[in-house]
């Protein structure tokens, strides 16, 4: 696939199909000429109509910046699969070193738009000392919820610095979600195949 200016445009804006996405989130892993002209595209004015519909910029999953990630198997149904209302583990492995964080965890919706899951209040929130650390990385076990089917996820390791700005009685995520935006921030997706 080449990839142009425009080619970035429509991925900034989320306009591309999940598989051209993949392509060039694969490029722009290795290519620092695409993702200087990323940054520039980032940083130019947008008419409304034109702006990024995904504040979080989450990647296809089983890529991430700084961690890479898997859904542990199930005590029930085989590796990926979890039932609906059961205890579901990602593995997170760190590629890169990371100092102390706290969890910040996604799903994308049906309308594909991310919605933060945990921590949904100041005493819920969760930093990455207090995990479970298994022989491949830290664990994170959730319970799921919502339609069968493959979910998207998302695990985001924040400065405990800026999780103390967020006022979880009116949570604003734009600080974060700049953050995630300008490559800050360590973050992973993964699907997960949910079964009724």
């Amino acid at each position: 696939m080449r990839i142009t200016h425009g080619t970035l445009r429509l991925y900034w804006v989320g306009a591309l199909e999940p598989d051209q996405r993949a392509q060039v989130e694969a490029r722009l892993a290795h290519d620092r000429t695409l993702q200087r002209m990323l940054d520039r595209i980032k940083s130019e004015p947008w008419p409304p109509a034109l702006a990024p519909r995904n504040p979080w910029d989450i990647p296809a999953a089983g890529l991430g910046r700084g961690l890479a990630a898997r859904v542990a198997p199930g005590a029930t149904l085989g590796e990926g699969w979890v039932r609906n209302g059961e205890v579901c583990r990602i593995v997170v492995q760190e590629t890169v070193a990371l100092p102390q964080l706290e969890v910040v965890l996604l799903r994308r919706s049906p309308t594909n738009t991310w919605q933060v899951v945990a921590p949904s209040a100041a005493d819920q929130r969760v930093r990455t000392d207090q995990l479970d650390r298994a022989e491949e990385g830290l664990c994170i076990e959730f319970t799921v919820s919502g339609p069968p089917g493959r979910q998207r996820w998302a695990v985001v390791l924040v400065p405990s610095e800026l999780m103390d700005a967020v006022d979880f009685d009116q949570p604003d995520w734009t600080t974060l979600q700049a953050e995630v935006h300008a490559g800050r921030i360590a973050l992973t997706a993964v699907d997960i195949d949910v079964e009724a």
